[in-house]
């Protein structure tokens, strides 16, 4: 079971199975050096400092508590923002996977499906 910010949600609610992204694996050609990419594209995530997170900053709070404060308050991490250019063809699975495994280690938000929001 998904939880979405203190909410539960059926996981199959969130996917519409008739209509299912194409996802690609990076093929390699003489102009990107056998790499299957060309140029560079970001992932990002953007934190509001709002009355929420201000105080919290304020007090000195950790990176995790910041974190997941911003994210019930709806922020995307950068893993949303990757799977959204995954589903958009811009980049691949493994690209998001490989870039944001070090957030992911070190996140509590990141916990795996099924963790109730506020489980560790």
């Amino acid at each position: 079971m998904v939880i979405d910010a203190g909410r539960e949600a059926d996981p199959l609610e969130t996917f519409d199975l008739r209509n299912r992204p194409t996802f690609y694996k990076a093929r390699g050609c003489d102009q990107c050096t056998n790499t299957g990419f060309s140029g560079r594209r970001g992932i990002y995530e953007l934190m509001l400092v709002d009355d929420a997170i201000g105080p919290l900053i304020l007090r000195k709070a950790d990176a995790r508590a910041i974190k997941r404060t911003a994210w019930e308050q709806g922020m995307d991490t950068l893993r949303d923002d990757g799977a959204r250019k995954v589903i958009a063809g811009k980049t691949t699975v493994e690209e998001v996977l490989a870039a944001t495994q070090e957030d992911v280690d070190a996140d509590p938000i990141a916990a795996p499906v099924g963790t109730p929001v506020g489980v560790a």
